[in-house]
């Protein structure tokens, strides 16, 4: 296949190995969801002619957690990255806690742009979604120092699908159908921050 760039997308399916993640009421796994999500993705990003890299295929690549999410970061490194996206389920105590986010690491940063067109396009793409974000440094993203993101100089963005903890969104993100939806609203977002 002639890609369009030189460099791949590196896909993250959240968790994996010996830490599955969260899981929902009826015993659906975030680690099997993401992964399905990055497959999907992949598939969406090869197609418009987009490389792409998963950072691991279902086997955690340390057993330290630690390290774990700095090898994780280190795949974007070591492949001069165009980007590096992250795929989680998120959980809360509350289970009427739901929707959807995306985070950057704190301040103005390359990341940015990047979880801008995720933000829209998701809420494009899923009307009915609760799109949670944090609007106080006049964007949508939300911030933290997680370490996939920090441990990388490419632009990197964790997304959370919805709550595997709420039995409506668990419903969800267990659909096939919604799991395609969703990836192809994020290949989507990815190509219109690529190309403008």
């Amino acid at each position: 296949m002639q890609y369009r760039y030189p460099h791949p997308v590196i896909i993250d399916p959240g968790h994996g190995g010996p830490d599955p993640g969260a899981i929902g009421p009826t015993g659906v796994s975030e680690q099997i969801v993401t992964m399905l999500v990055s497959l999907r993705l992949k598939h969406a990003l090869e197609k418009l002619g987009i490389r792409t890299e998963l950072t691991h295929r279902g086997t955690a690549l340390s057993e330290d957690k630690r390290t774990d999410l700095q090898m994780r970061a280190d795949v974007a490194t070591r492949h001069n990255a165009l980007c590096l996206v992250s795929i989680h389920c998120n959980a809360a105590d509350d289970w009427r806690a739901h929707g959807f986010e995306v985070w950057t690491t704190p301040g103005q940063t390359k990341a940015d742009p990047l979880a801008d067109r995720i933000y829209a396009s998701v809420k494009n793409q899923f009307p009915e979604l609760r799109i949670r974000t944090e609007d106080s440094d006049g964007d949508p993203d939300k911030e933290a120092w997680f370490a996939v993101l920090r441990g990388t100089p490419a632009p990197a963005v964790l997304v959370e699908l919805a709550f595997l903890s709420n039995p409506t969104e668990e419903i969800l993100l267990n659909s096939s159908v919604w799991q395609e939806r969703m990836s192809q609203a994020i290949a989507r977002a990815i190509d219109l921050w690529l190309t403008h």
